[in-house]
């Protein structure tokens, strides 16, 4: 059973929030001048049946405030809410403090009155890369309101007004962190999570490989992390102290070169290639300096740096058919089959490393063929499936990717670049072979390339890539897999709209219509518009204007501590001050949108700049009552221009009638 819990801690409130997510029933509790809920709330805690508590980064704050409530709540009988509340924002105040320089919680999870799922930690939104608040998360989730908490938390005495209003608040975080956990649970449409269960998988790997429960809260790739350091820890006899302090024996990789990196087998047949595969290897790795080298091959130029192989190509598109093939050829398990194949390990683990490497390939593959076979129920095939994903985790995050984590007990960057960097080799091995046969490769990716061919060289192709496997040593796991394109439309290498001969379509960055929660989803009717304009010669007008999900017009901005968001009428110079998250849409009668450093002022151009260049405005919406786009006067002409800037650069010359522009007054420029 589980049920989902958020809390406010204010000078002069505290709140406790709860949904039993079995019998939907909401509690709340509080603690003020007006309301003394303290004994209420810990029977609830003490009597509750609900087995895991969810939450937002509660392990790291939620959970520590209600269990230093539970501690404590007996000094507290003679004192007043408003006393007890005061006491309560003090010791949050304390850990947030705390948290910012990485001290540690001051109760375990062992020690909590209640098994935890904290879905921060399990999405690994405490990564720096991927770290967003829950109010973030409530726009990527097309929540209908994702206002700011309206009560600055250092108030002491609140109206019973403004303490409603942050009750409203809090059950609206639950309602949001409810549905988080469906997500995490694979109970949604959004194309990255269906059918995705984290929560079950977790449990899954924690029984097969007897972890902690605590690995219920790890990341994706810490679980990975784990997998590798628990069974090398099997594998050599050292416990995990003993083998933290095997990086004190690693080798020194400073100074290296990149013809270190490069395999022996790596050689070029012609005088361009060999001089520069002579230039680069001489070239001194430089680990804090952007590194990159450029060789043309044909018509397409290829940038090899430190990370991966990538053309660099611009706005295009790329039309099969007439004899003319599209293919695109994968490097299958990359990184694993480097690994393997070169024998890499990092010099202070030993060869036991690579042994337990090779073990973990060998049983993800089981799983894999287990999660497939139609004998087993179906219950059975999704545990295996979960458990060929983690192992995957662990070759890949949990093991190649450590390598260059200065943190991590694998930590050996020379490893992790002779990855890298020797796999960028290889593909151009394979780059050069295809262009002498006349074959064009016209991009470039880390582990894949396209070719444009005529049909009749397609055998021609495919013995080039069967003897290219077999050089480099891909005839196993690292075999090439191949997709046919009948059309590729790209604004760069990492932007395209692929539709396949199969009819499936395949789509990425700009041309994106779903993406990860941490990520920004604005103008997604850009991308579906685009999608129908390419797949099916719809314009984009027509996909535009007669779309009526408003969330799909809205876009959503994030400022960090230093910034603010003001909206201003440019009729009357009238403004409204948003904090850090808003979302918005283009509308023809809105306001222009500035966003504002918190030194600025008032009056000053110095510290503000558009949101939206020219002559747009917006209508901000972080409260929504209803969600067709219908019910909203959208500047239709915004949507349109943008997709047709994009098409106009891939399609040249292209006849597109140009949105009017709008005159503004030099009255209501003087505003911004």
């Amino acid at each position: 059973m589980f049920s989902v819990y958020d809390i406010e801690t204010l000078r002069g409130m505290f709140l406790y929030v709860e949904k039993n997510l079995q019998t939907g029933k909401i509690t709340v509790f509080r603690i003020d001048r007006y309301k003394n809920e303290l004994l209420d709330l810990i029977n609830h805690l003490q009597e509750d049946e609900t087995e895991y508590a969810v939450s937002y980064n509660g392990l790291s704050f939620d959970s520590q405030v209600i269990q230093f409530i539970i501690e404590k709540y007996k000094s507290w009988s003679k004192l007043t809410g408003l006393k007890i509340a005061s006491i309560i924002y003090q010791f949050a105040q304390d850990r947030i403090d705390d948290a910012k320089y990485n001290i540690a919680a001051p109760y375990k999870l062992s020690k909590l009155w209640k098994k935890q799922i904290d879905l921060f930690k399990i999405h690994h939104f405490d990564n720096k890369n991927r770290r967003c608040s829950l109010k973030w998360l409530e726009y990527s989730m097309d929540f209908p309101n994702i206002e700011e908490m309206p009560i600055d938390h250092r108030r002491l005495n609140l109206t019973r007004k403004e303490s409603d209003e942050v009750i409203f608040y809090c059950i609206n975080d639950v309602l949001a962190t409810e549905k988080l956990y469906y997500i995490t649970r694979g109970q949604t449409t959004l194309e990255e999570y269906a059918g995705k269960d984290k929560i079950a998988d977790r449990f899954d790997i924690i029984a097969a490989y007897n972890l902690p429960i605590a690995a219920l809260n790890w990341s994706d790739v810490r679980i990975g992390d784990e997998l590798n350091k628990l069974s090398y820890s099997k594998l050599t006899g050292l416990d995990y102290f003993e083998i933290d302090q095997l990086k004190e024996q690693r080798k020194t990789t400073a100074g290296f070169t990149y013809g270190e990196c490069i395999p022996s087998y790596v050689s070029f047949k012609t005088k361009e290639l060999q001089e520069f595969y002579n230039h680069v290897s001489q070239q001194r790795f430089l680990f804090k300096v952007d590194q990159e080298f450029k060789i043309k091959i044909g018509e397409t130029e290829f940038a090899i740096k430190k990370g991966g192989i990538h053309s660099t190509e611009k706005k295009r598109m790329l039309v099969g058919g007439d004899g003319i093939l599209i293919i695109d050829a994968d490097v299958g398990s990359q990184y694993p089959n480097a690994i393997v194949k070169r024998a890499l390990f990092p010099s202070h683990l030993g060869r036991k490393w690579l042994i337990n490497y090779q073990k973990t390939i060998s049983l993800r593959l089981e799983y894999k063929a287990m999660s497939q076979d139609e004998t087993l129920p179906a219950s059975d095939r999704k545990k295996y499936a979960g458990l060929a994903e983690f192992l995957k985790l662990a070759l890949n995050g949990g093991g190649f990717g450590k390598t260059n984590d200065k943190y991590n007990w694998q930590y050996d960057p020379f490893v992790h670049f002779r990855c890298t960097i020797g796999n960028q080799f290889e593909m151009l091995m394979l780059i050069e072979s295809l262009h002498l046969a006349g074959i064009s490769v016209v991009s470039a990716n880390t582990d894949g390339i396209v070719c444009k061919l005529p049909q009749e060289k397609e055998s021609c192709y495919y013995q080039i890539c069967k003897e290219w496997e077999t050089i480099v040593g891909n005839s196993e796991i690292g075999k090439l897999e191949f997709t046919y394109y009948d059309k590729v439309i790209q604004t760069s290498v990492n932007d395209y709209l692929a539709i396949k001969s199969n009819g499936k379509i395949k789509k990425k960055g700009d041309f994106a219509t779903s993406s990860e929660l941490h990520k920004n989803k604005s103008r997604r009717i850009i991308p579906i518009a685009l999608e129908a304009y390419f797949v099916n010669d719809i314009a984009v007008k027509d996909t535009i204007c007669s779309h009526d999900n408003l969330f799909d017009f809205c876009i959503g901005l994030k400022a960090s501590k230093e910034f603010h968001y003001e909206a201003v009428n440019p009729r009357n110079g009238d403004t409204q001050v948003y904090d850090r998250v808003i979302r918005y849409y283009m509308c023809p009668d809105g306001k222009k949108l500035l966003k504002v450093s918190n030194t600025a002022q008032q009056g000053s151009s110095k510290g503000r700049e558009q949101c939206e260049a020219g002559y747009w405005q917006s209508s901000i919406v972080n409260k929504l009552e209803k969600t067709a786009a219908s019910g909203y006067e959208i500047d239709f002409d915004y949507y349109i221009h943008k997709c047709n800037e994009i098409i106009e650069g891939i399609e040249k010359p292209i006849t597109t009638k140009k949105s009017k522009k709008r005159k503004i007054s030099p009255d209501q420029l003087s505003f911004f």
